[in-house]
């Protein structure tokens, strides 16, 4: 059963910010009666600022966020404090990167255990995939794991599918892709029944990604062409071009070198209009390397050089 919010609950607001983008996160938040809660005003417009961010310039954003935090009483807010928190590691994100996102959020780590289970979770939950992109792997499946558990306690069925699967993708990180299966096939079968398909779609990917691990090529060409095959209908081909190109990876090991040469010129055509696209210079690899297979030295010389050229 999902959990349900009356329009004014501040800690919506929170549980909302471990993942989703500004854009969704602005839309939430557009709806606040922030007359209910005066403290939450200038947060809302820090993140509206920061949806609304002409060239990655976030300097009135941050400005505006700094504004709300002076405002919110840490010692008698609480649950405000952590969720300004929460928002200025996602700021921070943006400006210097992961690891200072995570300091900031680990700095007010011992505030997590006296928050309410909800905000506590979205706490662990983003400072968790924190460390995962700050390369803390260890830290980061401690937090994780205890977002898991609290919404497997208070039955959020849906937040418990997403961390598993997250828990899943930390152990497909550390080398350990059988209990990384287990994990995202447990996801799949749980979003598949909450009848979600935006994410299913992409744990089948993962779930792709990780039986290729174990060697089980055939299985991660499958699972992989179906979630390519699904999210060509819900989402623009530049959120899905990475699948495209570990797909067209499978396809060549499996020796179906058309289907693979086939999906690399689509990449190659979808991207001309950024020369600097770190997927043109992967499908140029592709290609290079497959003419280097067949003998073809001068094209994938050509195709190498192609890619060299983006490095």
């Amino acid at each position: 059963m999902l959990r349900t919010y009356t329009p004014h609950d501040p800690l919506m607001l929170a549980t909302i910010s471990y993942a989703a983008t500004l854009e969704t996160q602005a839309s939430w938040w557009s709806n606040i009666d922030t007359s209910a809660h005066p403290a939450l005003e200038p947060l809302v417009q820090a993140i509206k600022i920061m949806q609304s961010a002409v060239g990655n310039d976030l300097t009135a954003a941050r400005t505006a966020l700094n504004e709300a935090l002076r405002r919110v009483d840490a010692e008698h807010e609480l649950e405000l404090y952590l969720i300004h928190v929460i928002t200025d590691a996602r700021l921070l994100t943006f400006e210097k990167g992961a690891g200072a996102g995570m300091q900031r959020l680990a700095a007010v780590e011992h505030l997590f255990d006296t928050a309410p289970p909800v905000l506590r979770m979205a706490a662990h939950w983003r400072l968790g995939l924190l460390c995962r992109v700050a390369g803390h792997l260890a830290e980061a499946f401690n937090h994780l794991s205890a977002a898991r558990e609290i919404a497997i306690v208070n039955t959020w069925e849906y937040d418990a599918a997403l961390l598993t699967s997250e828990v899943g993708a930390v152990y497909l990180e550390t080398g350990d892709p059988v209990k990384a299966i287990a994990h995202l096939e447990e996801t799949y079968q749980e979003l598949t029944r909450l009848g979600d398909d935006q994410y299913s779609d992409l744990i089948l990917m993962n779930l792709a990604l990780a039986h290729g691990r174990v060697g089980e090529t055939a299985t991660a060409e499958t699972l992989m062409d179906e979630a390519v095959k699904r999210q060509r209908v819900l989402a623009p081909f530049k959120k899905i071009v990475g699948a495209m190109l570990n797909l067209a990876a499978m396809k060549k090991r499996l020796g179906k070198i058309d289907e693979a040469n086939a999906i690399y010129e689509e990449v190659l055509q979808h991207t001309e209009d950024d020369p600097l696209n770190i997927a043109r210079a992967r499908a140029f690899i592709g290609l290079g390397s497959i003419c280097n297979e067949n003998g073809d030295h001068g094209a994938a010389l050509s195709y190498l050089d192609n890619a060299r050229a983006l490095a």
